[in-house]
């Protein structure tokens, strides 16, 4: 048991009261998708999801990934930002561009990688492939290069 799966199931109870402890290897699980992150960080994911979710049902350690984010910049993959999100929202803000809100940004990076990614890969090869590799790769690939259509794609509602 760690301080942030702590702090994460008490904040959890608090906003679901119908929420119950995970089992221990969902602890393990809650442990390895919050290591890393500070008790601010985990927070700011809570409210976001709690704000971005239509249902009232607490989240799974897959639903809360797309909320997390470390404010602290951490590089991965020979000098990839470690959060895609908050570099593409940085480029946006430096270049003047409208800048979307970070449920917008991970939205239009999973369409990247679950959509655009899945058409230049094999599906056994693409269906191995962990985030990191699916993120070096649609870098390679530029396949970024028109993320600003994919995100006004979004805001219009034309990707989910």
């Amino acid at each position: 048991m760690s301080v942030n799966s702590d702090f994460f199931f008490i904040s959890i109870k608090s906003i679901y009261p119908n929420f119950m402890r995970p089992s221990k290897l969902d602890e393990e699980i809650w442990e390895e998708v919050l290591d890393g992150y500070s008790v601010d960080d985990i927070l700011l994911a809570i409210k976001a999801y709690r704000k971005n979710e239509e249902l009232n049902i607490a989240p799974t350690p897959a639903k809360i990934k797309k909320y997390i984010f470390s404010r602290k910049p951490r590089e991965v993959l020979g000098g990839l930002p470690m959060s895609a999100e908050l570099y593409l929202m940085d480029l946006d803000r430096k270049a003047g561009r409208e800048v979307h809100y970070f449920h917008t940004y991970t939205k239009g990076i999973d369409y990247v990688l679950d959509v655009k990614l899945r058409t230049l890969v094999e599906p056994d090869e693409f269906n191995k492939l962990d985030y990191s590799a699916k993120y070096k790769l649609a870098v390679d690939n530029g396949l970024f290069a028109d993320f600003d259509v994919v995100l006004a794609k979004i805001k219009e509602g034309r990707i989910k």
